[in-house]
């Protein structure tokens, strides 16, 4: 394993090409498969899900590339996310003291709450995640946020558009 993954990634290139493409993505489906794809392959993790807050305050996972079955959603009282929502920073599953094979969460911080997170799978070399993959992961968060954010605004506006197209048609009728 550790001879066919030794080359290490680009950090700075890697920030620079999803910096990039989030500026241009405007579809929240498209940003997702981005930033989990990003971290699979760039930081070649086994398996990587995002995980979005809905309605109720869970945390549904929106989009995965893993093998594995994930958990579908995580409930607002569930320990990972009271540890996200409480610290507000990265856990790695090694400082857990957890299994071999438990993930580690990227939180998605917006206003000083938690809007979703990114579960990471173990590196496919088995080696430990080190500072400069924990600033990549962070850099990367701050970066799916603003990208959420633009999307969410996109598509307000867009209703918003849409309503006010639907009220103009309604008073030419009358």
């Amino acid at each position: 394993d550790k001879i066919f993954f030794r080359k290490r990634y680009d950090y700075y290139k890697t920030i620079q090409t999803i910096s990039r493409s989030i500026a241009s993505i405007v579809h929240l489906d498209s940003l997702y498969e981005l930033l989990v794809t990003t971290i699979k392959q760039e930081m070649r993790v086994k398996e990587a899900s995002l995980y979005i807050r809905n309605g109720d305050g869970n945390y549904l996972l929106v989009h995965k590339k893993s093998a594995r079955s994930n958990t579908i959603s995580f409930h607002s009282s569930n320990y990972i996310v009271h540890e996200l929502n409480m610290h507000k920073k990265i856990i790695i599953a090694s400082d857990l003291k957890l299994n071999k094979d438990a993930f580690s969460y990227i939180p998605l911080i917006s206003e000083d709450a938690l809007i979703g997170f990114l579960s990471i799978g173990e590196k496919l070399s088995g080696e430990p995640f080190y500072q400069e993959d924990i600033y990549l992961f962070d850099t990367l968060a701050h970066q799916a946020v603003i990208g959420i954010q633009k999307s969410h605004s996109l598509k307000s506006s867009e209703d918003k558009i849409e309503e006010m197209k639907t009220v103009s048609d309604v008073g030419r009728i009358i």
